[in-house]
């Protein structure tokens, strides 16, 4: 009877040290592919990113919008052409009529020219963030090497492992207290990438809508009163835009921060609950504190660009 429990808890040992280990494993391949997935897509532009998409957003803006901003451009104009008229009723001379049809016919072909080109003109403001950003990760160097746990590493804390946990009540608790600790940080490390994934995937949606808008702010740029609605919209496009770049460098960061935490170090502790501990902790750390820098870049690239 004594020989079959040992022999139980032997077995449940390996396997409780082989799950803490392939949780350790599973977290740091999570932690790369992380890194690596975002710094891909941050840098597309919207065409690039997703071409059916792109197309759906530009038929959008061809049958829905633009024949709005054709309509408030035409508003736009009238207004201009009566403020005109009654500015200048008496008619001083006839070269300062002429002058005044001839800016009012060139603004008219801005106006056009703006909102016949609206998803050009947008789409060249994000070509040129994805050109600053694809430079700027040539020279952060994003091939970050990693100082993860090598596989020879691994197997000799599981042994180790497997080894304590045979030893009785006090190894097996040891055990499992790690094994809940590496589940916790497997999960934390699946929540991480989940909130990453949502905030660049919720900046890409919002790119597509800032597209398809575009021609009705344009409209308003021949209008100085209204012209305020499209500068604004410039603006917002330009912080929306030049975020990718603060994403990149919070992204380039964190995986520098993570590639510093020397795991081989914890190679010497990370057989003891109170090392798993440690470095789950310093990886969520790290995480989290990328996820809420992630949330910020908006509001550090809107109060650059005002």
């Amino acid at each position: 009877m004594e020989v079959i429990k040992q022999f139980f808890n032997s077995f449940l040992a390996e396997k409780m040290a082989a799950w803490i280990c392939g949780n350790i494993r599973h977290t740091m391949e999570v932690i790369v592919l992380q890194t690596n997935s975002m710094n891909a897509d941050i840098g597309m532009d919207p065409r690039s990113y997703n071409s059916t998409v792109w197309s759906i957003i530009e038929s959008i803006t061809e049958n829905a919008v633009s024949p709005i901003a054709v309509l408030i451009l035409t508003a736009v104009m009238l207004i201009e052409l009566i403020s005109w008229a009654n500015t200048q009723n008496n008619m001083h001379t006839s070269s300062e009529v002429i002058g005044h049809f001839i800016n009012f016919f060139i603004k008219l072909f801005i106006g056009i020219f703006l909102v016949s080109k609206s998803h050009d003109i947008t789409l060249l403001v994000f070509q040129m963030s994805s050109y600053v950003v694809s430079m700027a990760g040539s020279t952060l160097d994003t091939e970050i090497t990693y100082n993860l746990l090598s596989e020879s590493s691994i197997a000799a804390l599981q042994n180790e492992l497997a080894l304590k946990g045979a030893d009785g009540i006090a190894g097996f608790s040891t055990l499992l207290v790690m094994l809940i600790v590496s589940l916790i940080g497997v999960l934390g490390s699946y929540v991480i990438f989940v909130i990453c994934r949502v905030i660049v995937i919720r900046r890409i949606i919002q790119i597509y809508m800032y597209c398809s808008i575009g021609a009705i702010p344009y409209a308003s740029f021949m209008n100085k009163e209204l012209s305020t609605i499209g500068i604004n919209y410039i603006k917002n496009l330009f912080a929306i835009a030049f975020q990718g770049f603060f994403m990149l460098v919070a992204i380039t960061i964190y995986g520098y921060l993570f590639a510093s935490m020397d795991f081989s170090a914890y190679g010497g502790v990370l057989s003891t609950a109170i090392g798993l501990v440690g470095m789950i902790l310093e990886y969520l750390c790290y995480g989290f504190a990328l996820c809420f820098t992630l949330i910020g870049s908006k509001s550090l690239a809107k109060s650059i660009f005002n």
